[in-house]
């Protein structure tokens, strides 16, 4: 290299170490994992037909199920959550 010129810098060697997966947490072991599944597809299920009915309410038919639907997903929705996350 030619004098007086600033060397670049050393580049530094950090050890390479798996991060902690903080993005899941532990399943805690009270939870009825099946219940829970069948909970999340009755969920799925019932969400799915929530568009066809706003499309009947854009052409001024409001479906007689469809409050009586959305209270479901929502109770359904609160109950998963408190089975997945009891601390709250």
């Amino acid at each position: 290299m030619a004098r007086g010129l600033p060397q670049p810098p050393a580049p530094q060697q950090t050890p390479i170490v798996a991060a902690p997966d903080t993005a899941s947490t532990p399943v805690n072991p009270r939870i009825d994992l099946i219940a829970v599944q069948r909970e999340a597809a009755e969920l799925a299920r019932t969400a799915q037909s929530i568009p066809v009915d706003v499309e009947s309410v854009k052409q001024g038919i409001l479906p007689k199920d469809v409050l009586q639907k959305l209270k479901q997903i929502e109770k359904l929705s609160k109950h998963l959550r408190s089975e997945l996350n009891p601390q709250q």
